[in-house]
C-alpha cells in the first residue's frame, strides 16, 4: 500500500448519509490511508430531493 501520510491525522467529510456515495467513498479511503475520518450529513437535505 501507498503510504499518504495520512497517519496521525484528522480528516472531516460532509455529506455521507448514502452508504453507497462520493463522501462514503472518500472516508473510507481516508480511513484505509491511516487517518481518523470524523463524518457527517444532514439526512433532511436527501429526504427532500
Amino acid at each position: 500500500m501507498i503510504d499518504y501520510g495520512l497517519t496521525g491525522k484528522v480528516a472531516l467529510v460532509t455529506g455521507v448519509s448514502r452508504h453507497i456515495g462520493i463522501g462514503a467513498a472518500i472516508a473510507h479511503s481516508l480511513a484505509k490511508g491511516g487517518a481518523n475520518v470524523f463524518t457527517t450529513y444532514y439526512r433532511p437535505f436527501d429526504e427532500m430531493q
